[in-house]
């Protein structure tokens, strides 16, 4: 992932960048794995899927998501950017016993919110 702050990368020739081709060339050949999410917020429970990386890149994609789509009404966004905020320093977490399922839990303005994230076997038809 870039960071913002860093120095654009130029070329003379009208190309792009050495460093974005090759960023660029590793995302293409990250396997495009399906996650389920569900999250309990509020009293609701909200499923969710998509596609990414790892459970982590999960939880990001699912907060980009709710800000573009905004599946909760007006509790998208709020949800969105508190999960944002703190992601980078508590992680999705294993849950013991199960295979390919994680968890995320915390507070968002006084709400609890839960969120699993499973990753889902795509079927071979590609329904």
């Amino acid at each position: 992932m870039l960071r913002q702050g860093l120095p654009p990368c130029r070329r003379n020739d009208g190309k792009r960048p050495i460093a974005v081709v090759e960023i660029s060339r590793q995302l293409s050949d990250m396997p495009d794995r399906l996650f389920t999410i569900v999250c309990e917020f509020r009293g609701g429970t909200h499923t969710f899927q998509v596609r990414a990386s790892d459970e982590r890149d999960a939880v990001l994609e699912w907060t980009a998501m709710l800000v573009r789509e905004r599946p909760i009404k007006r509790a998208s966004s709020y949800l969105a950017k508190s999960v944002a905020a703190w992601i980078e320093d508590f992680p999705p977490v294993a849950l013991d016993g199960l295979t390919d399922v994680w968890c995320v839990t915390g507070s968002c303005g006084g709400d609890f919110m839960l969120v699993n994230i499973i990753e889902t076997v795509q079927p071979t038809n590609d329904r």
